[in-house]
């Protein structure tokens, strides 16, 4: 096994090759959409909320599919360290769960190189949540975004969710922190509608106080900067949301940022050893 430039899929521990096909079609996942995912970087051997990630695949594959039990992330992941030499510094990993037609657990890992770009800001739109629901629990990451994914292909940047009350929820794909200015305080949206607690900021931003709270849409006079987060790229800042302009200030970015890596480094598994 060698990654270059492409993506490989691993399906059951095993590289995924025309024998595997009937496997690919029959299943939950591709007949009904019904799976669970996470995705984190794998940073030389290790991966960052390592305990998070796995809380979060067995919490919800047991509300999706009533399991008792979840293949652990170190099981699902243990087919790449013979390959761990081949394998790039940073890492792109996607795990889903699912079950195939006899409601077997069926595992898929995708990989793929990962090369951050650099930081630049980013102009979003406010727009209503393609999807709204308000009893899906906040730690599911479901297999089928389909209408977020065509929301944003048919936008010209990036959206910004709020819910039927006026009130933000979320990125197409991160959670959202503002800097309120006359509290002098860091706040992140809270809604009657299902929200993703991502990594990034449940784990990532878990040493700084950030409180969750309503936050209208039409009220981004009271915030000064603003900045997505999650578990894979870590800080964008948001430099202005519909016509508003936010603050471009590389001291909350740093303040943000250092608690990121701070915790990233401290919540890693290690996979396999890099050769030093």
């Amino acid at each position: 096994m060698e990654l270059g430039q492409e993506k490989l899929t691993l399906l059951n521990g095993k590289v995924l090759d025309k024998s595997s096909l009937p496997v690919v079609f029959e299943n939950t996942a591709f007949s009904w959409g019904m799976s669970v995912f996470t995705t984190g970087l794998i940073n030389n051997g290790q991966l960052p909320f390592y305990e998070a990630h796995e809380r979060r695949l067995r919490e919800a594959s047991q509300w999706l599919f009533g399991w008792d039990e979840c293949p652990s992330l170190r099981e699902i992941l243990k087919p790449l360290a013979p390959f761990s030499k081949k394998l790039p510094g940073h890492l792109r990993i996607r795990v889903s769960l699912f079950e195939n037609m006899d409601g077997q657990v069926q595992q898929l890992l995708q990989l793929s190189p990962f090369s951050k770009e650099v930081v630049k800001g980013l102009k979003c739109e406010s727009v209503l949540c393609p999807v709204l629901s308000s009893s899906r629990p906040n730690f599911v990451k479901l297999g089928s975004y389909a209408e977020t994914f065509r929301l944003k292909k048919m936008m010209t940047s990036e959206p910004l969710f709020y819910d039927n009350d006026g009130f933000f929820m979320e990125g197409a794909i991160a959670n959202v922190v503002f800097f309120d200015e006359k509290n002098k305080a860091w706040v992140t949206p809270s809604s009657r509608f299902s929200i993703v607690e991502g990594l990034g900021l449940k784990v990532g931003l878990k040493s700084l106080p950030i409180e969750c709270k309503p936050l209208k849409f039409n009220k981004l006079e009271d915030y000064s900067a603003a900045f997505f987060v999650n578990s894979l790229r870590g800080l964008t800042p948001i430099i202005s949301i519909d016509k508003y302009e936010l603050e471009e200030s590389n001291e909350y970015f740093e303040q943000l940022q250092s608690q990121f890596v701070s915790n990233s480094l401290n919540t890693g598994r290690e996979l396999w050893s890099m050769e030093k």
